[in-house]
């Protein structure tokens, strides 16, 4: 039974229908434990970033996509002539990136090749908003007019950490790569029960220690990445972030959202983030900020599945929303962007 078990957990991800991104996690987390692993395929150590994409070509594919990404000499998916002095630069995670499309389908590409101003694609898997922000001291600003921020729920880690550190990230050494390397090699192997674990570890065991620490029973209380920190807390941090960037300095920026699809629970993180913008603290750091509510307008069929990222369509949809904003303001206006993604 064990073993029916562990190969049906095996095969849940495959199941046509299963996968949906409004699935529930358990499709969701036994796919991942088998999903691609970016840094062994395209990833090169660097120890102010942990890690850019090495450059030239590489090949990165799971199961519902094989692509090919041609990385600049700086390490971002994009050509060189787009490291010569972009008009807008987009910053973000591997949605921004383009996890599991090919490299004109991204919807950086698409802003390029519809609205006719060089756009630099700087979204790197796993980056958070403080690396994103590093990243822009390597990028050529002087024709520069507008940074798209793409925040994911889970750049909090990464954006925590560089508060705990006094404003900084921490230097990586090549040992530090090579371990993540060697680990996402281990974690796309496998042993035996290894489905049954993740289920029990990822989903079960927290639930468990959930139901008896409210019921009282003696231990620990629950840590942050189990309670989660807030949608409140995320903005504060990513405020405090944005606010304290000087690379950002007569920049438009543009703040959305691109998450796993959840059902659209409502932008929180974005109404706190425009509640901070315009508060006494804030409101002159954070003058040129917009933010606007892209989730609520993205389906479940513009994702993949099972795998929780935006397929090609989706990034079609992102650039027809953003392309207006960027055709049609102008820097350092002050406007902000209603949840339905209006200007006001």
């Amino acid at each position: 039974m064990a073993l029916l078990l562990e190969g049906s957990l095996a095969l849940l991800p495959r199941v046509p229908g299963l996968g949906a991104p409004s699935a529930p996690s358990l499709v969701r987390q036994l796919y991942l434990s088998d999903g691609p692993k970016l840094l062994v395929s395209c990833g090169q150590g660097d120890p102010d970033l942990s890690y850019v994409l090495r450059p030239g070509r590489c090949s990165f594919g799971g199961l519902e996509f094989q692509t090919t990404l041609e990385n600049n000499q700086l390490g971002l998916r994009d050509d060189a002539a787009s490291l010569d002095a972009p008009e807008v630069i987009v910053l973000g995670d591997s949605y921004a990136m383009g996890w599991g499309v090919e490299q004109d389908e991204s919807y950086a590409s698409r802003l390029e090749a519809q609205g006719g101003f060089r756009v630099l694609n700087a979204g790197i898997g796993s980056y958070g908003t403080a690396r994103q922000i590093r990243l822009l001291e390597r990028i050529d600003l002087r024709r520069a007019r507008t940074v798209l921020i793409q925040y994911c729920a889970n750049d909090f880690a990464e954006n925590r950490e560089w508060t705990s550190n006094g404003g900084t990230l921490p230097r990586r050494d090549p040992a530090w790569f090579d371990g993540v390397v060697e680990q996402q090699r281990a974690w796309s192997g496998y042993w035996p029960f290894k489905y049954t674990r993740v289920v029990w570890d990822r989903l079960l065991l927290p639930r468990v220690r959930r139901s008896f620490y409210a019921l009282g029973w003696p231990g620990p209380s629950l840590n942050q990445s189990e309670r989660g920190p807030g949608r409140r807390a995320e903005a504060e941090m990513a405020a405090r972030i944005l606010a304290a960037s000087p690379q950002l300095a007569g920049l438009d920026v543009i703040v959305f959202e691109l998450n796993f699809y959840n059902g659209h629970p409502g932008p929180s993180f974005l109404e706190s983030l425009q509640e901070l913008a315009a508060s006494e603290e804030y409101r002159d750091a954070l003058s040129r900020v917009r933010v606007v509510d892209l989730m609520s307008q993205l389906e479940p069929e513009l994702y993949f599945r099972p795998d929780p990222h935006l397929n090609a369509a989706g990034h079609e949809r992102v650039a027809e929303l953003r392309l207006p904003m960027l055709a049609g303001s102008e820097a350092g206006s002050g406007e902000r962007v209603t949840p339905d993604g209006r200007l006001r």
